[in-house]
This record gives structure tokens, sequence and C-alpha cells, in this order.
């Protein structure tokens, strides 16, 4: 149980990391300017609003994972 446990707390780590990377990477490239566009072709803008999804809708499973197995340990313990 604690190699599962210790895996959702990193797998949640990592995604963080991974989100918070990619905003910062979108935020540098995105001109100042707003009359300039966005140096991105529009396939690549759909794929990074995809990897967003990805990793919300992940770290929601993960989220209600630790959850359940808190609820589940607490009432092991009772």
């Amino acid at each position: 149980m604690y190699h599962e446990e210790a895996s959702l707390e990193k797998d949640m780590r990592v995604l963080e990391v991974l989100r918070k990377t990619l905003a910062q990477v979108i935020k540098e490239i995105t001109p100042a300017d707003t009359t300039v566009g966005i140096p991105l072709e529009p396939s690549t803008i759909d794929s990074v609003h995809m990897c967003f999804d990805l990793i919300s809708v992940r770290e929601r499973e993960i989220a209600l994972a630790i959850k359940q197995r808190d609820k589940a340990l607490k009432q092991h313990k009772e």
C-alpha cells in the first residue's frame, strides 16, 4: 500500500510541474504586444489546450483516489 500512496503523490507533483512549466512556456512566448500573433501553429495551440485538459483530468482523478484512500485508511483505524 505504501508504494501506491507514494506513487499517487509523486504523480500529482509531476503533473503540477508539467502544468506550471507549460504555462510558463506559453507565457514567455506570448508577445506583450497584442497586435502581434502568437508564434504557434493553430494545431500546436490545440495540442497545448489538450495537454492542459489531460493534466487537469488526471489531477482530479488522483485527488479523488487520494481522498478515497485516506477515507479508507481512517475507517480502517477506527
